[in-house]
């Protein structure tokens, strides 16, 4: 709805020119933008009225809505200085920016137009929408207030209001904001659903309250009008073990297995009622649990399959035999998956081997007489029974690191059922991890020709061709499932495929094409600016529908959405990129052959995009809002690299990801920037993820090494600094520091590195002795060190390469270090 024509405008129009205007007004409703404009300019090419502040205002406002966003900002700024006293101009210019995303300049307009015009019901509304979106909560309560105080009647108001207490914590002003709307006239036109979800929202209200007594009572008293029953059961539940009155949770968990004998969360709720905090400490009881919903749901999986995690001795063999018979017998492929979370266990790998190990050797020589069970009573096996024992033996060995008998019992799969997909899968995987990625995508070839319909087996193909930097091949096997003619990239990237755009950066990065990489990171980024935009249209929506439990889930999920794996993945890849910009620039620097063959491969896919012309999708709102340029060339050539790596990195402190990698770069970036405070809060994420890692260790090595040496600062810095480490560091002695960690690291890979990391980054080593120390890790084989695989060392080999492991290395050295990872993985590809 355009905003009405301005009360307190200080360039009031004459009769001719103002219905022209209104015009103008009547033709923007109706989206005849064109018409509009054509107004517009007819009031705008009179020297008089060149500066009227309204008109610039509403033509602003209709290039907003055709897309025309870098001109109807300028305009809306100009429109609001030629009128300042116009609440329309400061309305619009409000309405522009939050279109442009700028929430807290929206906010100030809108202000500025409540201060011209305190009764705009509109204003109100677009303020308090962008209120919610930049989380001003006590703000948003303010706005609901006033609308409800002139216009008590709307629903979505009445819900915003008790939101907002909501969120503020003021649970009592919520419950009688809602009691309130109940005794309204407006309760009586509320749908049996929207009393449903108002009741449930009302009790997770008193919930949040920590008054659960009442919630429960609330719960049973409004349980007639409760659409949602599975929520009802689960609600109430939860409530009566917050109770501790265990008899009555059993059996309102007993309903909800009944509805679903496969919900985990069900089970682990019985054990609870029972007293069973942990199976492992209590296995005899907790599988009483199991055996009697297995009698009572004798199709039910779980009963069947959850006890092997906590089994253990001959009771875990009695229960793992019939888990492993059944899934042989049926052909499930995710048998393999069930097991692998037993196998930190060695009795229970043991018996697992000797299980197909002694039955493989039977239907090989016998299949019509061989038995799983040994029940010579029964029928005689299918055909596909040995198919499905390659399969799990190829599998077992896989995970144990095994590769000649896995690529053994696979190739035996392969000749068994020459068509079996999973065989084919089962055996590429394997390569693989060996390392041998090439003969895995041959077979992968194979399999996507056996089924061209099957896009699980493209999109592994695929994967697997970026590993090895096939970028055209990978391109090629994605667009067999993109629309014709369209240039995959553009497709994938309006899919939001963050799969493949970051599978695409990692082989660009290895292949030297950082500007490319850089492209699609920011590509991914953009992803997650749009996933949090998008949220706008659902504030006023949800109030409207009054689904207000998932609402309020949904603004947490909100603020967290950057949490997600693959913004992570991009901004550890982005920040590698960025750094190693400023440590080694010279890699930035292409040859005159490099320069030729890179512009050659830029005319190449210019002319495959221009066939495409006119078939591609229109740039999208996130692509010209972001401002972003995402020309490769200007990407890898940034004007401040670091400014550019603090993006992502201030993302990665300020939520809650899972990757102690990620918060160790981030601390690389502060420590370039020499902010300390935010490097002890980076240091502080990554200990909060795992105390023990190697990575964090380097860092704190890192910090200790500039607090003594290179922190200068006094006063209030000084003393916040000094308080941070006196807390986070026990030992501030760098050497004693670094000792500790001796002392108690693990023989795995990733310590041993560390260690040597440590002693090049202290001096006690040069980084010939280093590099002399990295080759006497592999001298007498593996056997003694932990975490060893292909994609350990293949990452060990790169970060050797750009000098984050010894410092610069030479050739020679690279190539010796390659020789020992082939001594190891002698079909790997390094």
């Amino acid at each position: 709805m355009a905003p009405t024509l301005g009360q307190t405008s200080s360039q009031p129009l004459p009769s001719k020119e103002l219905g022209i205007f209104r015009k103008i007004v009547k033709n923007f409703e109706l989206r005849q933008y064109k018409n509009a404009l054509r107004c517009a300019k007819q009031i705008l090419e009179k020297q008089q009225y060149a500066n009227h502040g309204e008109t610039i205002a509403m033509k602003a406002l209709i290039l907003d809505n055709m897309g025309r966003y870098s001109e109807s900002l300028d305009l809306a700024k100009k429109g609001v200085s030629s009128d300042i006293k116009s609440y329309l101009c400061w309305h619009v210019y409000g309405l522009v920016s939050k279109t442009h995303r700028k929430y807290d300049e929206a906010i100030k307009a809108f202000k500025m137009a409540l201060r011209l015009d305190k009764d705009n019901h509109q204003v109100m509304r677009d303020l308090s929408m962008c209120q919610l979106q930049s989380r001003d909560y006590e703000g948003f309560r303010d706005t609901c207030y006033s609308l409800l105080s002139s216009k008590g009647m709307n629903k979505a108001v009445w819900m915003g209001y008790a939101v907002a207490h909501h969120l503020l914590g003021d649970y009592d002003m919520a419950l009688k904001t809602l009691d309130l709307y109940q005794k309204s006239a407006q309760w009586s036109r509320t749908s049996e659903y929207e009393m449903s979800e108002f009741t449930f929202y009302e009790n997770l209200i008193i919930q949040d309250s920590g008054n659960l007594e009442a919630a429960l009572a609330h719960l049973e008293t409004n349980s007639g009008i409760l659409c949602d029953k599975l929520r009802y059961y689960q609600t109430r539940a939860k409530l009566l073990m917050g109770l501790g009155r265990m008899e009555e949770a059993e059996k309102a968990c007993l309903i909800l297995l009944n509805r679903n004998p496969e919900d985990k969360r069900s089970y682990q709720m019985i054990q609870k009622c029972r007293g069973i905090e942990d199976e492992t400490s209590a296995p005899e009881e907790a599988v009483k649990i199991y055996k009697e919903m297995g009698e009572k749901y004798p199709k039910a999986n779980l009963p069947k399959v959850y006890p092997i995690y906590f089994l253990t001795g001959e009771a875990f063999e009695k229960a793992v035999t019939p888990v492993i018979i059944s899934y042989i017998r049926k052909g499930v492929p995710s048998l393999f998956k069930l097991l692998r979370h037993v196998y930190h266990e060695p009795s229970k790998v043991k018996f697992i081997e000797k299980f197909f190990t002694g039955k493989i050797p039977q239907f090989e020589e016998n299949a019509k007489t061989a038995k799983l069970d040994g029940d010579n009573s029964c029928e005689e096996e299918a055909p596909d029974v040995l198919l499905w024992l390659y399969i799990l033996a190829a599998q077992h060995y896989d995970y144990l690191n095994d590769f000649v008998n896995a690529i053994l019992f696979s190739n035996k799969a392969r000749a068994h059922t020459p068509t079996s997909l999973d065989a084919l899968v089962t055996c590429a995987r394997i390569h693989k991890h060996a390392g041998n990625i090439t003969i895995a995508i041959d077979i992968l070839i194979e399999a996507t020709e056996l089924d061209i319909g099957d896009r699980f087996l493209n999109t592994k193909c695929a994967k697997y061709m970026f590993h090895v930097g096939d970028i055209d091949g990978a391109g090629k096997m994605v667009s067999k499932f993109t629309r014709e003619n369209e240039c995959h990239e553009v497709y994938m990237d309006e899919m939001q495929c963050m799969w493949f755009q970051y599978c695409y950066a990692r082989a660009a990065y290895r292949n030297g094409q950082f500007g490319e990489s850089l492209k699609k990171l920011q590509q991914i980024e953009s992803h997650f600016t749009q996933f949090y935009a998008d949220q706008f249209d659902f504030h006023g929506y949800c109030m409207r529908k009054m689904t207000l439990p998932e609402y309020v889930r949904f603004l947490k999920m909100e603020d967290n959405i950057r949490d997600h794996e693959f913004f992570e993945r991009a901004a550890i890849l982005a920040m590698k990129i960025y750094l190693r910009m400023l440590d080694r620039p010279d890699d930035f620097k292409l040859s005159p052959e490099e320069k030729k063959l890179r512009e050659k491969e830029r005319q190449k896919k210019a002319e495959k995009e221009n066939k495409n012309k006119g078939k591609e999708k229109k740039p999208t709102d996130n692509e010209i809002l972001g401002g972003k340029n995402l020309d490769p060339d200007v990407l890898a050539n940034p004007e401040d690299p670091l400014e550019e790596a603090s993006r992502f990195a201030f993302s990665i402190i300020n939520y809650h990801g899972k990757s102690v990698e990620a918060a160790t770069l981030a601390f690389e970036v502060y420590l370039r920037k020499d902010k300390p405070l935010l490097m002890l809060q980076a240091l502080k994420k990554a200990f909060d993820l795992n105390p023990n890692s190697g990575l964090l260790h380097i860092a704190s090595l890192k910090f200790l090494k500039y607090y003594q040496n290179e922190f200068k600062s006094d006063g209030i810095l000084k003393e916040a600094v000094d308080a941070c480490v006196e807390k986070m560091f026990l030992e501030k002695d760098i050497e004693k520091f670094n000792e500790s960690f001796n002392k108690r690291c693990s023989k795995s890979l990733e310590d041993m590195v560390t260690q040597i990391k440590a002693n090049y980054l202290l001096g006690k080593k040069t980084s010939k002795e280093c590099c002399d120390g990295l080759l006497e890790l592999f001298e007498d084989g593996i056997d003694k060190i932990s975490g060893v695989t292909f994609k350990a060392c293949d990452q060990l080999l790169m970060d050797v390469c750009v000098g984050s492991v010894c410092g610069e290395v030479d050739e020679e050295f690279i190539l010796k270090f390659k020789e020992t990872l082939y001594r190891i993985f002698p079909a790997a590809m390094f």
